[in-house]
């Protein structure tokens, strides 16, 4: 996975769980002096707002990831942080599922579980995706990161290539391949 895509990841993450949480402590843990607020922060419908706002960002990179990262993986019995990483999708699954289930929602206990499932989602995901990464590392650590199974697009970097024998290592002889000239039949 590039850095790029990295960076996108762990700051929609960060942005979509802090704006999340914070919407949540200012609705349920404060209370308004003014009785006819409908809101118990004044921040709060600028919380909601944002975290509103970041989850599509949050979702893209999801679908972004799931083409480069997880789906050329998630067949490979090999992959050291595969578990972890199925544990992601499905959380991640959820989580998406219920958030835009909870917009559209009207029915009051639907919306109380929809809202619970969601939090209780948003924040796993957040806490398995740190553990993902983890396990991740640790692997490189230790030596067992697997070759790329899909293939780089250009521009990204590449790894050298790897030399099998010496006999591959030699350059080909003058004789092998025909001079500019020789090909194209100039004289």
């Amino acid at each position: 996975m590039s850095r790029t895509l990295r960076w996108l990841l762990w700051t929609a993450t960060i942005a979509a769980t802090v704006t999340g949480l914070a919407f949540v402590a200012m609705r349920e843990l404060m209370v308004s002096d003014d009785p006819f607020s409908a809101y118990n922060h004044p921040l709060q419908p600028w919380a909601l707002a944002a975290h509103v706002l970041i989850a599509p960002l949050l979702v893209l990179v999801l679908g972004w990831i799931w083409g480069v990262h997880a789906a050329p993986r998630r067949v490979d019995p090999r992959a050291r942080a595969r578990r972890s990483g199925l544990v992601n999708i499905a959380i991640a699954a959820v989580m998406v599922a219920s958030g835009y289930l909870l917009q559209v929602v009207t029915e009051e206990t639907v919306r109380l579980a929809l809202a619970w499932t969601h939090g209780v989602s948003g924040t796993l995901f957040a806490l398995s995706l740190t553990v993902h990464a983890v396990v991740g590392v640790r692997s490189r650590i230790n030596g067992t990161r697997l070759p790329t199974l899909a293939p780089r697009p250009p521009g990204l970097r590449t790894p050298a290539p790897v030399v099998r024998s010496r006999a591959a290592a030699r350059p080909a002889s003058r004789d092998a391949a025909p001079s500019p000239e020789k090909a194209s039949g100039s004289p």
